[in-house]
């Protein structure tokens, strides 16, 4: 199996992992497979550990145990590029880090291993294998068979061979992210122009329209004054003079109240494009501050992530795009969390929407993904368990970056207990 990028980081703690050691986990290993034991990290082949550890464990988790192991890193290198670094060379040792971390691997990824703690042939575990890629569930199935007994070579290599790819896929969908925030930012300015020069010709308008009111009001006031005046001179002049005023007059408050009810119209459709113009530019800040967060610059050359930590709860995300689902999982699992999905119906049974909502602490839904049967499904079915959901906007990150970065401080959300 070929070595990963990280077998040039130099540990911090000095371990014998070659000679004798190497030959005694690897003998070690041929008699935990011959008994259908599970294989700990360092009885797996070497190179394999820096893609475990990469994919089947949160940098937070790989924080919280180097605090636990009170280690100490220079500020020569990014912080959780280290810290991975470490946990790779150390996993092919046995000593007290390594085994420490293979129990958070066992504990993290419990579920994975119980599912296919009954196969006993290579083939079995790559058909689990193929559907957890059709799903887009890699790291728990990925550990839990890269550990299994029945494990061969010839899979382990093609485990390796798509987790490896699926990095470069999730790479660039990352930097399509970027380039999306800041399509996002030069389409927000638009927006905030077109607003702006909506708002100018709405104020102008209704000015105008005031004034022809205006102009209408003193027009009637002046007919009354003359009429007044005629009619003490001469009762027959003013009475001629009084419904020539009155026709003139009627034929312009027809006009008026024609063109009246035409503005009125326009004003009301163009206040009604303003609502919408500035409800979605409220809706593009806060992505474009919730991508910033994930995605900026100054954090990613820091090594920093966002300050979001789901603290291990379930997020439930039904429908979307399936091409998108590793990114959305990779959000949600760099931010201390558990990701699920149901399809919302389309290859899986509504039917299968409540169990899946049961298991989970929130649900979100992008309203742009979605059928309508579905979304009344989910706000049945959560109406019913107390579970709190959030409708997204798009299926894209950045709406569910936001969504969860705006209700995650919410009381309601995730106070959920028993899960």
């Amino acid at each position: 199996m070929p070595h990963d990028h990280c077998d040039h980081f130099i540990p911090l703690v000095e371990t014998d992992i070659s000679g004798p050691a190497t030959i005694a986990h690897e003998t070690k290993a041929v008699t935990r497979r011959a008994s259908g034991q599970r294989l700990r990290t360092w009885e797996l082949e070497n190179g394999c550990q820096c893609a475990i550890i990469g994919t089947c464990l949160t940098l937070s988790e790989l924080r919280a145990l180097a605090r636990k192991l009170s280690l100490v890193f220079p500020d020569t290198l990014p912080l959780d590029y280290q810290i991975h670094g470490y946990f790779v060379k150390i996993a092919e040792g046995s000593e007290r880090p390594s085994r420490l971390l293979n129990k958070l691997l066992d504990r993290r990824h419990g579920s994975s291993i119980r599912q296919i703690r009954h196969m006993k042939t290579p083939e079995e575990l790559e058909s689990y294998w193929k559907g957890a890629m059709k799903e887009g569930n890699i790291p728990g199935p990925y550990w839990a068979i890269s550990s299994h007994p029945a494990t061969n070579k010839q899979l382990a290599d093609r485990m390796f061979a798509d987790v490896h790819m699926l990095s470069h896929i999730v790479g660039a969908s990352n930097r399509a992210d970027i380039e999306r925030l800041i399509n996002l930012e030069a389409n927000l300015e638009k927006l905030e122009k077109l607003h702006v020069k909506k708002m100018s010709r709405y104020r102008e308008q209704l000015a105008r329209k005031n004034r022809e009111l205006e102009d209408v009001k003193a027009e009637l006031s002046s007919a009354k004054n003359e009429t007044s005046t005629l009619c003490l001179k001469s009762p027959s002049d003013a009475d001629q003079m009084s419904s020539e005023s009155r026709k003139r007059l009627e034929n312009s408050l027809r006009l008026l109240k024609e063109e009246n009810v035409f503005q009125t119209k326009q004003l009301s459709i163009m206040k009604r494009e303003l609502e919408n113009t500035e409800l979605l530019i409220q809706k593009l800040q806060e992505e474009n501050e919730a991508l910033s967060s994930v995605f900026g610059e100054d954090q990613a050359e820091k090594g920093e992530t966002s300050h979001v930590d789901l603290s291990g709860k379930r997020v439930l995300y039904v429908g979307g795009k399936p091409q998108a689902l590793q990114r959305l999982r990779s959000l949600i699992e760099n931010w201390n969390g558990e990701f699920i999905h149901h399809d919302g119906g389309i290859e899986k049974s509504l039917n299968e929407l409540g169990s899946a909502v049961r298991k989970a602490d929130a649900v979100v839904f992008p309203t742009d993904c979605i059928s309508h049967s579905a979304v009344n499904k989910i706000k049945q079915t959560c109406k019913r368990m107390m579970k709190p959901y959030i409708p997204l906007r798009t299926s894209g990150t950045g709406s569910l970056a936001a969504g969860v970065t705006q209700n995650i401080s919410s009381p309601a959300f995730f106070d959920i207990s028993g899960i």
